[in-house]
């Protein structure tokens, strides 16, 4: 048993070396997303870095997590799955920093399945046999960020970008099964709505 300390779900501290290009480097928090038994057993594992710098150009397979006692960020951050690497376990420096959620893993599982064209997601979309479950499960990850950029004072111009670039996803998600996106939701805020309505997915 080489590695008892990492599991699936797990915030740990990497030096993930020189950045090469648009690749992340430098000491950074990163999620363990390579499965226990990997973990377990294996000298390499995969994992997904984690930027505070909420103004990047946002892309699909972005996920934004805010800052609570169970991850312990610093800072409300964006999970870069696209960034995906494999590292050696000598290039962990800390453990244990915190653990994502499981509404967390299985948002992060979809843009995984986005990403590597995996099975199960490219299955669905050939199927073209909408999952409500995951429709409603989307509709309530982007009210819990309206409700949590409503609280802030000052509106952060960055989360607000984060919105409308989850809410294209949704728009772009309901498209693949000719779905009305505006039948499962209508954001609190006009400009959303504007911005949505001129959005031309």
């Amino acid at each position: 048993m080489l590695n008892k300390k990492v599991r699936r779900g797990d915030i740990i501290e990497v030096n993930l070396g020189t950045p090469k290009g648009s690749r992340q480097g430098g000491i950074r928090p990163c999620i363990v997303v390579a499965n226990d038994l990997c973990n377990k057993y294996s000298k390499t594992i995969h994992v997904v870095p984690i930027t505070s710098k909420l103004n990047k150009k946002l892309i699909p397979t972005h996920v934004f997590i805010k800052r609570d006692n169970l991850n312990n960020l610093r800072f409300d951050s964006l999970i870069l799955v696209e960034q995906t690497q494999l590292i050696g376990v000598n290039q962990i420096l800390k453990y244990n920093l915190g653990k994502i959620s499981d509404e967390i893993i299985k948002k992060i599982d979809i843009k995984l399945n986005l990403q590597f064209s995996l099975s199960e997601y490219t299955g669905n979309l050939n199927k073209k046999k909408i999952d409500e479950k995951r429709i409603l499960a989307k509709v309530k990850s982007i009210k819990e960020l309206e409700y949590y950029i409503d609280r802030q004072e000052k509106k952060s111009v960055d989360l607000l970008k984060i919105l409308k670039s989850t809410l294209v996803d949704f728009k772009e998600y309901c498209k693949e099964f000719n779905v009305d996106y505006s039948n499962y939701y209508l954001s609190k805020f006009n400009t959303i709505n504007i911005y949505m309505q001129n959005t031309d997915v």
